[in-house]
């Protein structure tokens, strides 16, 4: 209790109209001993956002420039880039119908932005929405404990999360604020509402999702060029697709191997088409490296140069998808059956000692780069050793994987 409050008390309160000093505080004022009180410690991203925001529908530009003054030089230049451009409206009304949730905002980072994120964000409001039945009331009551204690938990897929959740909810460990009846009323939800599957989502595992979807992309924009118009890589791979008129309906991967088609419009081609080059760059995003990695526990790109094959099959499957860019031109160009067959010409005679005809050259590369074409796939992959033992643990359950789940992963990334 406040120093002021406690003087109050012992003058005694003989009128409705009594008031303590802080009463006669201006809001600004009031504001201010509030801010301060909280910013003993460096405020999170989130909280920082969630302030501006309040002080933006308060019409508040002091204390909007009080907030924007927590933040380094690069995160208020990326903050600025997120809230001033009209190509960010839809994220930034995605972010705002979190505001509603003051749990949630522990997990912001002002990082890697950009609107093909939305459904992700659009996820965490439904699923903590659905909890309380998108009570506004009660959607303010969700703290950052009860969000924190909760995220990366899977209790429709674990029994061992499904016990522990239950009994963080059941008891008030979590949701302190709600009634016994209305926790009772959330795990019912949770347990059986279809938007509640999987993993707890929160701007945490949102933001360190973020960091695996970055590498998957760095494979993926070696396919286009982002500029001007066209800068993202949706944006990109829309203006680059050319349906084969030819080919009716949308080619479907089963399998790294094969292949079939089903109906579909140019629309529906264009979009599985866009979905199944991410898909790709999942399963292959290690052997794709962007720049030198160290080798780490995580399945990072590890490799100081790209897999030549990976990158090569990657091209040809988004040709065969109807895209059609300079970049997969250039892919395709350098076969990497026709280098191993040009290397092999080369090594078997010196160049020091002996020389082809270019001609003759040529063709002999086109000769040995045909004969790949005789192996057949194998009809069965080999299956990814299970793991056995302890649970994954809930920090391995986002972000980049574990090099052994990715294994395991990889069978499972296909459309069909």
């Amino acid at each position: 209790m406040s120093t002021w409050s406690t003087q109050a008390q012992s003058r005694g309160s003989n009128s409705a109209t009594d008031r303590t000093v802080v009463d006669y505080l201006s809001p600004n004022l009031r504001n201010a001993l509030v801010d301060e009180y909280a910013n003993e410690k460096q405020p999170s991203d989130g909280e920082v956002y969630r302030k501006i925001c309040q002080y933006q529908h308060e019409h508040n530009a002091r204390f909007q420039k009080r907030w924007w003054s927590r933040l380094s030089e690069n995160k208020a230049k990326r903050l600025r880039q997120l809230t001033s451009s009209k190509d960010n409206v839809d994220l930034c009304a995605a972010f705002d119908a979190l505001l509603a949730i003051p749990g949630l905002w522990n997990g912001m980072s002002l990082g890697f932005l950009n609107k093909e994120i939305i459904h992700y964000l659009k996820h965490i409001e439904t699923f903590w929405g659905t909890l309380v039945n998108f009570d506004c009331v009660q959607m303010a009551k969700i703290d950052l404990q009860t969000v924190d204690t909760l995220q990366l938990r899977a209790p429709k897929a674990s029994k061992v999360d499904e016990t522990t959740v239950e009994g963080l909810i059941l008891s008030g460990e979590v949701f302190p604020e709600f009634s016994r009846l209305e926790r009772t009323a959330i795990w019912e939800r949770l347990q059986h509402s279809q938007a509640c599957e999987g993993v707890i989502p929160s701007l945490f595992t949102f933001f360190q999702d973020i960091s695996y979807l970055i590498v998957c992309a760095d494979a993926v924009k070696r396919l286009v060029v982002l500029h001007k118009k066209h800068p993202t890589i949706q944006s990109a791979f829309v203006h680059s697709f050319r349906p084969d008129r030819a080919n009716e309906g949308c080619l479907i991967q089963t399998s790294e191997t094969n292949s079939r088609r089903q109906q579909g419009s140019s629309e529906d081609q264009r979009e599985i088409g866009y979905r199944q080059v991410w898909m790709y760059a999942m399963r292959n995003y290690p052997e794709m490296a962007k720049d030198v990695q160290s080798l780490k526990v995580k399945a990072k790109p590890t490799r100081a140069k790209a897999d030549e094959r990976i990158v090569y099959d990657m091209a040809a499957l988004a040709r065969d998808l109807g895209f059609r860019s300079k970049q997969i031109e250039a892919i395709l160009k350098q076969s990497p059956d026709r280098q191993i067959a040009r290397a092999a010409l080369l090594k078997a005679r010196k160049p020091d000692r002996y020389h082809y005809d270019k001609e003759v050259f040529e063709s002999l590369v086109n000769q040995i780069s045909q004969c790949f074409s005789h192996a057949a796939p194998n009809q069965g992959q080999p299956a990814a050793g299970l793991i056995t033992g302890r649970v994954v643990k809930l920090k391995d359950r986002c972000g980049i994987p574990p090099e052994q789940i990715q294994q395991l992963d990889r069978p499972h990334l296909f459309v069909d």
